[in-house]
């Protein structure tokens, strides 16, 4: 299954508060017996699990 989701990330102060960035990953998702998941995105490099999105039990649920 490919899901796509939004990751933000905090962006450089703008105006005097921090603006966040979206960009859209698209990936498999693996849920976790414990309701959350990650989405393992496409082409990324495995043994690296920092790029991997967290998916809480809340998004999987919709």
């Amino acid at each position: 299954m490919t899901e796509v989701v939004t990751r933000k990330r905090r962006s450089p102060e703008r105006n005097g508060r921090q603006e966040p960035e979206t960009r859209q990953v698209a990936g498999t998702l693996e849920v976790r017996p414990e309701g959350f998941g990650f989405l393992r995105q496409s082409g990324r490099n495995p043994q690296n699990p920092a790029e991997d999105v967290y998916v809480s039990p809340a998004q999987i649920r919709r």
